[in-house]
């Protein structure tokens, strides 16, 4: 069964409401630019993260570091990492300069190629290859998507897992029309998303429930989204 989806449609959550508006305007607010001459149905737009135009703009900052023996750099205090693409900005860090990964808690943001991430705390691979982030919102920006859960997962180069979360075109602060799920895949490179245990709602009022529901999520040419990588973050400036 494919479940398609109008200009109209939302896809949204059954996840406790207060926590998943709190969640969700994060990332999605944040972002939003509001267009009222825009001949989308949304009037508006998420905005991107202007690349730098330095090729040698890799850097890492902290109001505090310290580096121990076994090679763990532990940042604190309004930490940022930034490349040309994407940007990262935590409360605290650490980082394994041997297993090159990051450990961040704290007002966690994401920002890179077509995807902003929040959240409380995440885990990740500075190549990009695994990558973890819990109480997280999101925003897919190609596909004018976003959403909360209680945890999202980089399962693939090009998909993601959301964990008790939702889904949703609507542009922030309107759920009109909603799916919740107790999992999200989405693959950018197939265009296809598949809910699992999913039920979709229309004003607050459930409509369907179903325990697999297939949609798009966007058109296949597009680029996707680009996972936060930093390489070597040891290679970044700040970073000895």
């Amino acid at each position: 069964m494919l479940f398609t989806l109008s200009r109209l449609a939302c896809l949204c959550a059954l996840l406790p409401l207060q926590t998943v508006v709190a969640l969700e305007q994060t990332a999605a607010e944040s972002s939003w630019v509001t267009n009222p001459e825009s001949d989308d149905f949304c009037a508006g737009s998420y905005q991107s993260l202007k690349p730098s135009n330095d090729s040698n703009s890799a850097y890492i900052e902290a109001d505090r570091s310290e580096f121990s023996f076994n090679e763990i750099a532990t940042l604190q205090g309004n930490v940022v990492l930034r490349n040309q693409q994407q940007q990262v900005r935590a409360d605290s860090a650490t980082y394994d300069i041997q297993k090159q990964i990051l450990n961040l808690k704290g007002n966690l943001s994401v920002q890179g190629s077509g995807l902003i991430l929040t959240g409380d705390s995440a885990v990740l691979s500075t190549d990009a290859t695994t990558g973890i982030i819990e109480s997280a919102s999101y925003v897919l920006q190609e596909q004018g998507a976003r959403g909360a859960a209680e945890r999202i997962e980089r399962t693939g180069e090009t998909s993601i897992r959301l964990e008790q979360g939702f889904y949703t075109h609507c542009p922030p602060g309107d759920n009109s029309w909603q799916v919740a799920a107790k999992s999200i895949e989405i693959n950018h490179e197939k265009g296809m998303g598949v809910a699992r245990n999913a039920t979709v709602k229309v004003k607050d009022i459930p409509i369907l429930v179903i325990p697999y529901l297939p949609f798009p999520v966007g058109d296949t040419r597009r680029s996707g989204v680009l996972w936060p990588s930093f390489g070597s973050a040891s290679d970044a400036s700040g970073i000895d």
